[in-house]
């Protein structure tokens, strides 16, 4: 992907999108262009532009190449202007296609991400991104922003997204599961819900997928700690009438201590007072929808390697013939009670979890 540094006149910023450096009359213009562009409106030039000899797959113009193919940028560009062709990169440690020429003008629209009170956010701070937020790193703890896409126009003014106001809903919600959860163990600490996010404490050892993807496995002590965090969090989600829904390796957590914390409520569904979460059934969403879930990311514990199954409702549970066979698996008993559908509580599972570890660490 070609980058793009920060232009002058305009302040752009970002790397997904085009930007310009150093626009200026005279012949030492540089045009970094990013692959992954979509938003080039026009290039307007007062007169042709002057090209030197290809180099960082500039090409000069097309009657001296005819039959080079041109790239998607190249494309948009050219709709405008076709007196010069760029190729895509030669080499991946290229990151700029230049080239001299005189005069140019870019007019251009950009997308961005904005806050909840219109601001822009450096895309620099961001550290992830799911279908509904973004996560930018600010200092010790992260801020947790809705999914809000705007595009820059060039007079200054920004155009918000159609679907912004959708997660700005899925964020309210969010932050009721927080304020619900509030200081209880195993859910990532939440510092404050403010009007344009959730802040929340920053693990910079990052989600479990990561860390198993990175290392070997560790011993069964280890595994069955994990699976136990795991459980406890989710049954205290369930304690305070929270289904929790988005149960995934990706949102758990390592602390300092490499004690797993909870994260991503985004498509959890907070109960009331008066609802029994064992009966509960919220747009598909269930207690033993959760356990499911909870016991594909055990398996995936176990066994150290990422396993998950789409299943959005219990109407959707998978046959046994679709899950991977359990034999000689230390844990598969469990697992297979809960595929089954044999746990009316998670608190029946935690029990056995518990047990489970307990025989792990005297055996150890």
């Amino acid at each position: 992907m070609f980058w793009w540094r920060e232009a002058s006149s305009h302040g752009w910023r970002g790397g997904v999108v085009v930007g310009v450096q150093s626009i200026m009359d005279g012949i030492r213009n540089i045009v970094c262009i990013s692959e992954g562009c979509t938003n080039v409106i026009a290039l307007k030039m007062s007169k042709p532009p002057l090209l030197r000899p290809p180099m960082f797959g500039l090409r000069a113009p097309r009657n001296q190449s005819p039959s080079l193919q041109r790239s998607p940028s190249a494309r948009r560009l050219g709709a405008r202007h076709n007196n010069f062709r760029l190729l895509p990169l030669l080499s991946p440690q290229l990151h700029h296609i230049d080239f001299i020429a005189t005069n140019i003008h870019v007019c251009m629209i950009m997308n961005c991400i904005l806050i909840a009170d219109g601001s822009r956010v450096d895309a620099n701070q961001v550290i992830g991104d799911g279908a509904d937020s973004f996560v930018i790193l600010e200092g010790k703890h992260v801020l947790k922003i809705p999914r809000l896409l705007g595009r820059l126009r060039p007079d200054g003014n920004i155009d918000a997204h159609i679907d912004n106001d959708l997660h700005l809903e899925h964020l309210e919600v969010e932050k009721a599961v927080y304020e619900r959860l509030r200081e209880v163990p195993g859910i990532a600490t939440c510092i404050e819900c403010m009007s344009i996010g959730i802040l929340l404490e920053y693990y910079s050892n990052g989600p479990l997928s990561e860390y198993m993807s990175r290392h070997d496995p560790p011993s069964m002590l280890w595994k069955w700690n994990w699976a136990l965090q795991a459980t406890n969090a989710i049954a205290r989600c369930h304690e305070n009438r929270i289904l929790v829904f988005d149960i995934a390796l990706r949102n758990l957590l390592l602390a300092d201590d490499f004690s797993l914390r909870l994260i991503d409520f985004a498509n959890s569904a907070p109960l009331s007072e008066s609802m029994d979460i064992a009966h509960a059934d919220v747009d598909g969403c269930t207690a033993k929808l959760d356990l499911f879930h909870l016991s594909n990311l055990i398996y995936s514990i176990m066994t150290w390697q990422k396993f998950s199954v789409r299943c959005d409702s219990e109407t959707e549970w998978p046959s046994p013939d679709q899950m991977p066979d359990l034999t000689d698996l230390q844990c598969g008993q469990v697992i297979r009670d809960c595929w089954a559908r044999k746990y009316s509580t998670i608190q029946e599972l935690v029990l056995v979890i518990q047990i489970c570890a307990t025989t792990s660490t005297l055996e150890r």
